[in-house]
């Protein structure tokens, strides 16, 4: 499996290795100019969903946010698969 979910114009979405505990996968979000993480899609168990947590002061466009709802869904499908 490789270790990227997912490229866009301004980012990548990178897969972590699965920490020892979690059923779920952690993702960076990272810029592909900068190679700057600006935020993680990981599971949210009270919500029962992925989510964004961005890193404190990043701005986000409404096409990056298009983007990372297209991740999330990537992420949702790859842990059905894993379920």
């Amino acid at each position: 499996m490789s270790d990227i979910l997912a490229i866009y114009k301004f980012f990548r979405v990178v897969r972590c290795p699965l920490d020892p505990g979690r059923k779920t996968r952690v993702y960076e979000v990272v810029n592909l100019s900068s190679n700057c993480l600006i935020g993680t899609i990981s599971w949210y168990a009270s919500w029962r969903q992925f989510v964004l947590t961005p890193v404190h002061n990043s701005v986000w466009s409404k096409g990056c946010l298009a983007d990372i709802q297209d991740a999330i869904a990537k992420a949702e499908k790859e842990r059905q698969a894993n379920v």
